[in-house]
């Protein structure tokens, strides 16, 4: 048996079980609270890039595609990078993940931006997930082996004013995994670390105006991400990335110079094909096998694809709704509620944070408090921070009315 094999499949690999069913072998995977196997999740290679990385938009409950600006919008929607006032910035994220399963997995996240001009900004992201220490042990209980899987994505985007309340961005990126090759190899079988690389495609829009007496400005985005080939660990299988689209939206109620209350929903679905319906034997007996759908296919078709039609589709798609108040644009208060469907995963969590600025430097937590009792989400805690120069106001309340010179 492996140690932590339960670990190691709930974060990444429903692909691993496919390779060893092609082997011959047999998987038994420990159901989990919250993670009903039974049902038709849907699932992609390298699913780390999923993991939300920073400690702001969490604790507003993983809303972030079109809520207030900061540096890590390069992971929520790059294409708000255009809209920052500092010149240039950073920010470092560690998440500690599945703490309640086992020690030893981390999420570390490095993002720069540097504006190039008023219209334009570029910006940096490495992530690096850390599975910890894995050990194999033989029949007589001894470590036969010890691995250690990895995986690291490293993007780069270029953001651009189209208007003086419009922007646009383009990313790319490139991933390497290396969470099975050590694992398979420890089992005799075939297997190498595999590399790939994928584009995303986002926009934003900001404006302001008024609720009765107070001012506000409010802003639409959505970002598809991970648009990319197939991941392989072996000749034999190649698995979809997890391209994904965003949509959200958000208001900035301005109270006056001390307050601002900022409220965001967003809308998340995989652009993956949905697994199809099997009988007890294995027979496929609604929807269709993904393994064979070219890339361009498995994604449009991501949207009518599942067994039950559109009420399965509609499934799919997970909301998260966030609040944000800032006093004197130095102290932040957050809270915020995530909702997966229990067929498709079963995510369903609170989340709690706080930030407190000081001049250019802003330091943020948050916390995840499931619906579920010992969900292996439970206790996530994140802590980040980020480093402004240049102009240091605060990107929370800002005006963008200002025409954009030729």
């Amino acid at each position: 048996m492996l140690y932590r094999s339960v670990t190691l499949l709930f974060c990444n690999l429903v692909m691993v079980a496919h390779v060893y069913a092609q082997n011959g072998q047999q998987v038994n995977v420990t159901n989990l609270t919250g993670q009903n196997t039974s049902q038709r999740a849907v699932r992609s290679a390298v699913p780390f890039l999923t993991i939300a990385p920073d400690a702001r938009s969490t604790g507003m409950g993983e809303v972030g595609v079109a809520a207030s600006l900061d540096v890590n919008d390069i992971y929520w929607n790059p294409s708000k990078l255009a809209f920052l006032e500092n010149k240039a910035s950073f920010s470092f994220a560690q998440t500690p993940w599945l703490q309640v399963l086992t020690e030893g997995i981390y999420l570390y996240h490095l993002t720069g931006n540097y504006k190039i001009s008023e219209n334009q900004s570029m910006g940096v992201a490495v992530r690096y997930f850390d599975l910890g220490d894995m050990d194999f042990v033989n029949t007589m209980g001894q470590i036969s082996q010890q691995v250690s899987p990895r995986e690291f994505a490293i993007t780069f985007a270029y953001a651009r004013k189209l208007s003086s309340h419009f922007s646009a961005a383009v990313s790319g990126r490139f991933i390497h995994s290396n969470v099975s090759a050590d694992v398979l190899s420890a089992t005799q079988l075939q297997s190498t670390p595999s590399s790939t690389g994928a584009g995303d495609i986002s926009f934003f829009y900001r404006n302001d105006g008024n609720i009765g007496t107070v001012p506000i400005n409010w802003s639409i985005g959505t970002h598809i991400s991970n648009i990319g080939p197939k991941i392989s660990y072996n000749n034999t299988f190649r698995d979809f990335i997890p391209t994904n689209v965003r949509l959200g939206t958000s208001i900035d109620f301005n109270f006056d110079a001390l307050q601002t209350l900022t409220v965001g929903v967003d809308f998340n679905k995989l652009m993956v094909p949905t697994p199809p319906a099997v009988d007890s034997e294995g027979i496929i007996v609604g929807g269709t096998s993904s393994q064979d759908k070219p890339v361009i296919r498995g994604i449009v078709e991501s949207f009518a694809d599942a067994p039950e039609g559109w009420r399965e589709e509609l499934q799919e798609i997970t909301w998260a709704i966030g609040l944000e108040y800032w006093y004197d644009k130095m102290v932040a208060a957050r809270m915020g509620y995530f909702s997966e469907n229990p067929a498709k995963g079963d995510r369903r969590f609170f989340t709690l944070g706080m930030g407190v600025r000081y001049k250019a430097v802003q330091v943020d937590v948050s916390y995840i408090l499931t619906a579920q009792y010992n969900h292996p989400l439970s206790d996530t805690f994140r802590v980040g921070m980020i480093v402004s120069f240049g102009d240091t106001s605060p990107s929370t309340n800002h005006d963008i009315s200002s025409d954009i010179d030729d």
